[in-house]
């Protein structure tokens, strides 16, 4: 059975978008949840986890944990806005097949860095951590 490394990640918001009142925003975990991050000292909102990757014997990429979404080939991760009791208002997936597999090398980290949160996709800068 293939084995997992866990890698840290954190995805940097550096734009916080417009929610409505009373609204959760933030990153959504299996059990549809949010996480609401921590602020960052610019503004930003930071959402810190762990992300389990899986070398499968036919040397293919898979992502697993709490905040993992999707099948095996598009594994993504969540952030959603939304109304307590209440359908998503909007959700946003970070696809997961963009990061570059040379950043897994599991010693430092992943930063995923989003300056807008437009469209159902928004653009991701993946950055090794430092």
């Amino acid at each position: 059975m293939p084995e997992a490394v866990e890698i840290p990640l954190s995805i940097v918001l550096t734009q916080q978008p417009l929610c409505a009142p009373d609204a959760r925003f933030g990153l959504q975990d299996k059990a549809q949840q949010v996480q609401s991050g921590a602020p960052g000292v610019d503004g930003s909102l930071i959402y810190t986890f762990t992300l389990k990757v899986v070398r499968k014997e036919d040397g293919t990429l898979d992502f697993c944990g709490d905040y993992v979404h999707g099948k095996a080939g598009e594994r993504f991760l969540y952030l959603s806005h939304g109304l307590p009791g209440a359908e998503w208002i909007q959700r946003w997936k970070l696809m997961l097949d963009s990061l570059p597999i040379e950043f897994l090398d599991g010693k430092r980290g992943v930063e995923a860095r989003i300056s807008e949160l437009r469209g159902t996709r928004p653009p991701v800068e993946w950055r090794p951590m430092l």
